[in-house]
């Protein structure tokens, strides 16, 4: 393996942001769901059709869906921590491309 030396600009701005971006903030494999339901109770609203809403994050632990509620107020957090997830699985297939990329060449010559 080669040193950084001999990384491409777009391979080392791919891995110090990647770097920077699990370093500095929270990251959550998942989707955040939006499920309404009907609690049963005679009377409440969800009998009429006013469904209840509730957020779950939806994750995958050995290959099962599992759902978690999320309360209202973490909202913001939990879609931030996605985001991060999603952004550094980019920048790793970035950074990917880019090793693929200098071991065709090396076999090339």
């Amino acid at each position: 393996m080669q040193g950084r030396c001999h990384w491409s600009v777009r391979e080392r701005s791919a891995r110090s942001r990647l770097s920077q971006l699990l370093h500095d903030a929270d990251f959550i494999a998942g989707s955040l769901i939006r499920m309404k339901r009907t609690c049963g109770k005679e009377g409440c609203r969800c009998v009429r059709g006013e469904k209840h809403e509730s957020l779950y994050l939806a994750y995958s632990e050995k290959g099962k869906r599992r759902m978690i509620i999320i309360p209202r107020d973490c909202v913001p957090k939990v879609t931030a921590a996605i985001d991060t997830y999603r952004r550094a699985k980019r920048l790793q297939h970035a950074v990917s491309d880019e090793c693929r990329r200098r071991l065709l060449d090396t076999n090339r010559g």
